[in-house]
């Protein structure tokens, strides 16, 4: 039992022999760490050779004038030799960006650019690796400032110059980076701006270099705040040895203040030195000029406020905005005073007023209210119309349409933009008549919008028409549509009713509802006058779209279409009508009826798109009716009969040559296919060959051997010049051009060459 007790009790104190076991137990513990640690170093040289090279990188850019470069490639060899996931790679990119950073601040351009983004890049790394606490501050500040360099997020940036510019290296960069940080914030943060800049003013032994444009800072600041004296303090104390750029800068912003106040007594002296000082002038000259303007139209002084406002619009391009609200009552006023004379000079001021407005409650401006404001632009439609420029009157409407009641503006739009368009496509070059289309399209929806807005039926009628026919000639058949439908719906203009059916088929044909305009034609088909004959000509194109194509019901349109015309005919109608049956009946090879119709459509529509094409079948026609004759001619015992055979033939012949003459460079244009290009240039050689022309048609027929060598042609073009040869009785030059066919057959197909062959034979046979 006395055992027992003994050992649950508590442990006994130690004796003093037994303290001597504790030192000695430490002593052998930081022994063994020393032997580790040494042995670790004796056994990776590299490792504390790697951290010395850190430190000489470190100590040399301690030095203002330490080797960069020398300190970089330091820096970078750890990281060689260490590798990404040393323990100290961080600190190397922490040094390797701090040397990038002395060289981004001395670069300028594309050079910059790039050695700020490796600056930003390396302390990136560096923060991710981590680095002592000691580089921490200095970290971030510098990671700041090349973050404001390379597009950081601005809030971010803030935050790390603010965590750290206390304990920067350089806390006058710091300050000015962190306020200029603050003022580029969307918004800008006016208080933190001012803080910081508050911080650079105090900090001890700044030269005038740094306190004056930190003043001029601060005042701008405190102007922005609207502490209005506080900022005429603060710029008062800029020195007069400070730049003189600096000096402008500060005068400039003493006269905001007195312009704040409304003080304009006070201010425009100083705007006017602010304009005087040529040497600096102002980086806004259109603000200033504004402000100037303004003290004068508040001091009663009316002309000088005009003077100033017309330069200030006059030399705006050099940087003013125009939504500025400055600049926008400033071209108002302006242009009020100008348009007394419909001065066409006062449409640059009215389009600056409005360029950033979309509608009328898009208008803010402190200076002038919206009623003053359109009054100004009703003013200016007026003074343009009475005049009779309606260029510039439908310029005035389209910018009053972002300002005026759209009641208003509508009807002034369209019949301007109407107007316009008009003068401009007279004018017919292909620029201005793009303008034109635009503007028909601008007018169409002006009276659309007027038609909505009418109180009358017939109103609301009239409105449509215009709006559809502006569509139209803008070539807008899908917003032309639904408007024809309504006037028609309306039934307000009988005597239009026919044409707006026409016009309205027209829109569905444009926009390829073959169905609808067909139905449209029909209808417009059911009212006398000029438009039932286009929409007849019109359902005949529609047969010959058919499939199979219904050519037969197209010639009955088309007769009936032209017999109808002779008493009171349609021009448009009758030229289509004439040049569509004529080429229809021209390939049925009804020649005799289709010679008549395109010779009448020849003669009376000479000027026609068709013209050419008809030209070409009319030759033809001619062509092909003097060859039926040779036939009849065999036939003919009677000479009397042949010769008028013969007779009748040349004078097709010759009426075929005169339109192939006429056609001109058609024969090698887009108006014929290839084929029948083809076939006008063998035909006038033929043509010239049975006129007993032969000289012409060999050289026609040589110079088409020459044109199409290696093609089919080439076979047919030499063939005509042995006939040719064979009509002159020039047997050694026939006999040569059948010696060139039998060259060429070596190297067409098997059944070309058979067939030429056959002819060979037949040619060389006769005597």
């Amino acid at each position: 039992m006395a055992t027992n007790s003994a050992s649950t009790s508590e442990p006994a104190p130690w004796s003093v022999r037994q303290l001597w076991q504790v030192p000695v137990f430490l002593l052998g513990v930081l022994a063994l760490a020393g032997f580790v640690l040494a042995r670790s170093l004796w056994l990776d040289p590299a490792a504390a050779a790697a951290r010395s090279v850190l430190a000489e990188a470190r100590r040399i850019l301690n030095h203002p004038d330490g080797d960069v470069a020398r300190a970089m490639d330091l820096a970078r060899s750890y990281l060689d030799r260490a590798g990404p996931e040393a323990p100290h790679a961080g600190e190397a990119h922490f040094l390797i960006g701090s040397a990038l950073l002395r060289t981004a601040r001395t670069s300028t351009g594309k050079e910059a650019e790039h050695s700020w983004r490796q600056v930003r890049d390396h302390l990136e790394q560096a923060a991710q690796l981590g680095v002592s606490p000691q580089d921490e501050p200095l970290l971030r500040f510098r990671l700041g400032l090349s973050g404001l360099q390379t597009g950081m997020e601005l809030h971010r940036a803030a935050q790390l110059l603010a965590g750290s510019v206390e304990e920067s290296d350089d806390k006058v960069e710091g300050y000015r980076a962190l306020a200029r940080v603050y003022l580029s914030l969307s918004p800008p943060d006016l208080g933190a701006a001012l803080k910081a800049n508050e911080e650079l003013r105090q900090l001890p032994l700044l030269g005038e270099d740094i306190l004056g444009p930190a003043r001029v800072q601060a005042g701008d600041i405190l102007l922005r705040l609207h502490q209005l004296k506080e900022a005429r303090k603060v710029l008062e104390k800029v020195s007069p040895t400070a730049p003189a750029s600096l000096r402008a800068e500060a005068r400039a912003l003493r006269a905001q203040t007195y312009q704040d106040e409304e003080n304009w007594a006070e201010a425009a002296p100083l705007w006017r030195e602010v304009l005087a000082d040529h040497l600096n002038p102002p980086a806004e000259l259109g603000r200033v000029l504004y402000q100037l303007g303004l003290c004068y139209r508040r001091l009663e002084q009316p002309r000088d406020a005009a003077r100033v406002w017309r330069e200030c619009l006059q030399r705006g391009s050099a940087g003013a905005s125009p939504s500025h609200e400055a600049a926008v009552a400033a071209a108002l006023g302006l242009a009020d005073v100008l348009l007394a004379e419909a001065d066409p000079t006062a449409i640059d001021a009215l389009e600056r007023a409005v360029h950033d407005l979309r509608r009328p409650e898009d208008w803010k401006n402190s200076f002038l209210g919206l009623k003053k404001t359109q009054a100004v632009f009703e003013h200016g439609c007026t003074a343009y119309r009475d005049k009779g420029d309606f260029e510039h009157a439908v310029r005035v409407a389209e910018l009053y349409e972002r300002v005026g009641p759209p009641a208003q503006a509508a009807l002034l739009l369209g019949q301007g933009a109407e107007s316009w368009a008009q003068s401009l496509r007279q004018r017919s070059p292909k620029g201005e008549d793009a303008r034109a289309t635009a503007l028909f399209r601008r007018a169409g929806g002006a009276y659309a919008r007027a038609a909505d807005q009418a109180k009358e039926p017939r109103e609301q009628s009239e409105r449509l028409w215009s709006s559809a026919g502006a569509y139209l000639r803008a070539q807008d058949a899908e917003r032309a549509v639904p408007v024809l439908r309504r006037f028609l719906d309306l039934n307000q203009h009988p005597d239009f009713t026919g044409e707006a059916w026409y016009l309205l088929a027209e829109a569905y044909r444009w926009l390829k509802n073959d169905t609808a305009a067909e139905a449209a034609y029909n209808e417009c088909a059911k009212y006398p006058g000029r438009f039932s004959f286009r929409a007849r000509y019109r359902l005949s194109q529609v047969e010959l779209q058919r499939h199979p194509p219904q050519v037969d019901r197209a010639v009955e349109i088309l007769d009936q279409n032209i017999r109808a015309q002779r008493s009171n005919p349609d021009p448009e109608a009758l030229e289509k009508s004439l040049f569509a049956l004529g080429g229809l009946l021209y390939r049925r090879h009804d020649y005799q009826t289709a010679q008549k119709l395109l010779e009448e459509a020849v003669s009376q529509f000479p000027n026609s798109p068709q013209a050419k094409r008809g030209r070409f079948e009319l030759a033809e026609c001619w062509r092909n009716l003097a060859a039926q004759l040779n036939e009849t001619i065999r036939a003919t015992n009677f000479s009397d009969a042949r010769q008028h055979y013969e007779t009748q033939q040349r004078a097709w012949l010759v009426h075929a040559s005169e339109q192939y003459t006429l056609l001109g460079n058609a024969l090698s244009g887009p108006v014929l296919t290839p084929q029948e290009q083809v076939q006008a240039l063998f035909s006038i050689a033929e043509c010239r060959f049975n006129l007993g022309e032969y000289d012409a048609a060999l050289q026609l027929y040589d110079q088409l051997a020459e044109r199409f060598k290696g093609r089919a042609e080439q076979l047919n073009a030499l063939g005509g010049s042995v006939r040719c040869y064979a009509a002159q009785n020039q047997a050694e030059k026939l006999a040569q051009r059948l010696q060139e066919i039998r060259l060429v057959l070596k190297d067409v197909d098997e059944e070309t060459r058979h067939r030429w062959e056959e002819w060979l034979k037949l040619a060389s046979s006769r005597p």
